[in-house]
């Protein structure tokens, strides 16, 4: 098991760079918008009207109109979580064909033995998509930036986890492989780490050691050598990430 240096990262041609058209960046930017202004509806337009409505409304009829802009009040809170839920649906299908790809259309057999020496390119590129995903949420709707993170990151995870239950067999290095992704993904993200994810990514860890073990006496040395893969992966890409843990102002 082998750490990576910077020129490592050039994979053996197994990824065909998946990017989002134009068409469909302009679509999610658009959903963001509408989800900005259904904000702002919300926290700034929809109590100034009211409060110019009971100005002007009198006195005797205002227990009638209340209960209706509740009810508008309401409706336009089941907008958002319908919109917010729409967006994190398209994104985390776009961000799953990474996964896809490193997993079950690369080319390998996972059940084949192949020496570890890097976080592979799908992964790299996986996360400047999200970095993409995070600028556009600090720019649109910055409210919104860790609650729709943190839901991404938890469908993120269980797509790798599905993905690895679909898998036939793992050679102990190919268990190992996916054992060094995961961590590096983990690693990156834990600002958005949720105790659903973090009980996902635990299943997931304890799932890949035990194909890991099976062939391997030494696992603490295995998983200590990973380990150092994961943080040369993270030395040498962290300016790459870097938005992750800058602080949202």
């Amino acid at each position: 098991l082998q750490g990576g240096s910077a020129s490592a990262y050039k994979d053996e041609g197994y990824y065909e760079r998946t990017m989002p058209s134009r068409g469909e960046e302009e679509e999610s930017k658009s959903i963001l918008v509408v989800l900005a202004n259904l904000m702002h509806i919300q926290k700034r337009v929809l109590p100034l009207l009211w409060s110019k409505c009971w100005v002007l409304v009198p006195r005797r009829y205002i227990a009638k109109i209340e209960p209706e802009t509740l009810r508008v009040n309401g409706l336009y809170r089941a907008l958002s979580r319908m919109v917010m839920d729409e967006f994190i649906r398209s994104t985390t299908l776009h961000l799953s064909t990474f996964i896809t790809k490193g997993l079950t259309t690369s080319g390998r057999d996972w059940s084949k033995h192949k020496t570890v020496r890097k976080v592979r390119e799908y992964m790299l590129e996986l996360l400047l998509e999200v970095v993409l995903v995070y600028d556009d949420l600090i720019a649109i709707v910055k409210p919104f930036v860790h609650k729709v993170m943190k839901t991404l990151v938890v469908m993120l995870i269980d797509c790798f986890s599905s993905l690895v239950r679909a898998i036939d067999e793992f050679s102990p290095s190919g268990a190992l492989q996916v054992y060094v992704e995961v961590n590096f993904l983990r690693s990156v993200l834990k600002r958005f780490l949720t105790p659903s994810s973090q009980d996902t990514f635990r299943n997931l860890q304890n799932r890949l050691e035990g194909c890991i073990q099976r062939a391997e006496p030494n696992i603490d040395g295995t998983l200590a050598a990973a380990s150092n893969v994961v943080s040369k992966a993270l030395s040498t890409t962290s300016v790459m990430y870097a938005c992750f843990d800058s602080p949202i102002v």
